[in-house]
């Protein structure tokens, strides 16, 4: 009511596994008739993939097809921004990031400071949004837990003010801290769903029992059982009409749910184990020709008979009733088949995609699990590069680790080149503020560096300024003085950078210690340095070092 005034709010929805969060937000949309919905899921397989829930959002707001090419989407990105939001043109290669496109730099994206580019970034997504949704609208997101890190601080940025637009915005989650977790400032309202009351828990066990004929006594078995979670009370509900009785049901919803599926036709068990290894969203092309490579196939009705553990969305698309559904079904999978599955979907993806590089997060993710190692290596440092030009550090390092996994002796790769990933898993680390992982990883890069020294002593500033941010100053200019030392006698422009830098850094911890005369000498060795290197940057930065001093 107050989202039609023009005053939203954002609602959370917090409880576990088949507690009611999903089965809410249906009856909201149900009796929410004439109002608009647009919805960006999470998914497990999508929580390193930076905005992924957001590019499902944005095209879906935005009247995008789902099959529409990168061609299709960029142009109907453009018309669509001119058309409503004129003033964010400039700034359309920003808006393209979340969509997963790459357009040509403007020149106000291409003055903008690295520092100011996701906040940038963020700020046009929200005002392409109000543009566009001016009318009231319910935007729902569910699963938050979920949710890769980027797409979470733009969910924050969104709802900072959603006070002013004719916005619901309703977030589903897991209790914890993984994922969004709105601030306690804002118009926020938090619903916890507790478990059901025994007279709620009883009058659900009569409307789902049917001609089963239950005892007071059943029924409090039943109630007591499932702990008040309704999924887990129609499941047992369905077992005991099945059993004819309530003796020897499962104590857990992961044990009733895995007897449910042993007990399904092995034709239609195979379908949903195999469309668990395609995680809650089910590609049924992708589905289709799985089976296919297994000389099996979709028998017919099996979607009626598997309609417990998949539904459609609201799009149409085929999905795991929630997320446990499916985590059970992958997991009564042994071991080998997973990764047989895993590799015959990457597969699959990389031979249909026009451009696989365009698929690199899931491939990334199933070749890793399917153990092999080359494509493995070769995605998940796409996806990590692809993560970093949208300033997603946390999706990065995930990536960055898939492919350190993936590094094995017996792959022929290049030290030099696994040391580099090493290097930039470690200043993602930094970034987020893990520094211990990341004096880790600058480790691992420096093993596979060795003889490089302008490499090893960019590496040497580096950990440097994690010794800095623990206030250790003599333990990093110890480094500082071995990378110097190691530059000794190595002529270019590229080791005089390694050398300014270093002695900048030198200079900063000087100065920091007070030694002001130390600070302003090592400052004008970095300058001398930048300055026969012929080097703009480092040049500037000595100055703004001697200038500061």
């Amino acid at each position: 009511a107050t989202a039609r005034t023009g005053a939203g709010r954002l609602i959370e929805l917090v409880g576990e596994p088949g507690i009611g969060k999903s089965r809410l937000v249906d009856e909201l949309v149900r009796r929410s008739p004439g109002i608009a919905v647009v919805a960006g899921p999470c998914d497990q397989y999508g929580s390193s993939t930076a905005y992924l829930p957001f590019r499902r959002l944005l095209r879906e707001v935005l009247g995008v097809p789902v099959d529409a090419d990168q061609e299709q989407v960029a142009t109907l990105l453009a018309a669509r921004v001119s058309a409503t939001a004129p003033h964010l043109v400039p700034w359309l290669p920003l808006l393209a990031i979340p969509m997963d496109l790459v357009l040509p730099p403007t020149p106000e994206t291409r003055e903008l400071d690295g520092q100011f580019r996701k906040a940038r970034l963020e700020a046009v997504v929200v005002d392409l949004l109000a543009a566009v949704l001016a009318t009231p609208t319910v935007l729902v997101l569910e699963d938050t837990h979920l949710i890769d890190d980027a797409s979470s601080d733009l969910l924050r940025r969104l709802v900072h003010h959603v006070d002013r637009r004719p916005w619901l915005v309703v977030v589903t989650r897991r209790d914890g801290v993984d994922g969004f977790v709105p601030g306690t400032d804002g118009d926020v309202t938090s619903l916890r769903l507790a478990p059901l009351d025994t007279a709620a828990s009883h009058a659900l066990v009569e409307a789902r029992s049917g001609d089963l004929a239950l005892t007071p006594s059943a029924r409090a078995a039943l109630s007591t059982r499932s702990g008040g979670n309704p999924l887990f009370l129609e499941a047992l509900v369905l077992e005991a009409s099945r059993a004819g009785s309530v003796s020897r049901l499962p104590e857990s919803v992961e044990g009733l749910v895995a007897s449910q599926i042993d007990r399904l036709d092995p034709a239609d068990r195979l379908v949903l184990r195999y469309a668990a290894v395609l995680g809650t969203e089910v590609d049924e092309a992708a589905l289709d020709g799985l089976l296919d490579t297994h000389d099996a196939r979709v028998p017919s009705g099996a979607m009626t008979r598997l309609g417990e553990f998949l539904e459609r969305d609201r799009s149409g698309r085929l999905r795991f009733r929630n997320a446990l559904l499916r985590d059970v079904a992958y997991e009564g999978l042994p071991y080998s088949r997973r990764e047989t599955l895993h590799d015959h979907v990457g597969r699959a993806i990389e031979a249909a995609a026009t451009d696989p590089e365009d698929q690199c997060e899931l491939l990334s993710l199933h070749f890793f699990h399917a153990g092999r190692d080359e494509p493995a290596w070769r995605f998940s440092l796409l996806a990590a590069e692809r993560a970093l030009a949208k300033f997603a550090h946390t999706e990065a390092i995930e990536f960055f680790e898939r492919a350190a996994g993936s590094a094995v002796p017996s792959l022929p790769l290049d030290p030099a080149d696994v040391g580099r990933m090493f290097e930039q898993l470690a200043d993602s680390r930094f970034l987020v503020g893990l520094s211990e992982e990341a004096t880790q990883a600058y480790a691992q890069a420096r093993q596979r560096l060795r003889g490089d020294p302008v490499r090893l002593a960019g590496i040497a500033e580096k950990e440097a300024r994690i010794d800095l941010r623990r206030r250790r100053f003599p333990q990093a200019m110890r480094r500082i003085s071995r990378g110097l030392h190691g530059l000794d006698g190595i002529p270019g422009p590229a080791a005089e950078v390694a050398r300014s830098l270093l002695a900048r850094r030198y200079a900063y911890c000087r100065f920091s210690q007070g030694r002001i005369d130390e600070a302003l000498h090592w400052a004008e060795v970095a300058r001398r340095a930048a300055d026969d290197a012929a080097d703009e940057d480092a040049l500037a930065q000595a100055h703004e070092m001697l200038n500061a001093i």
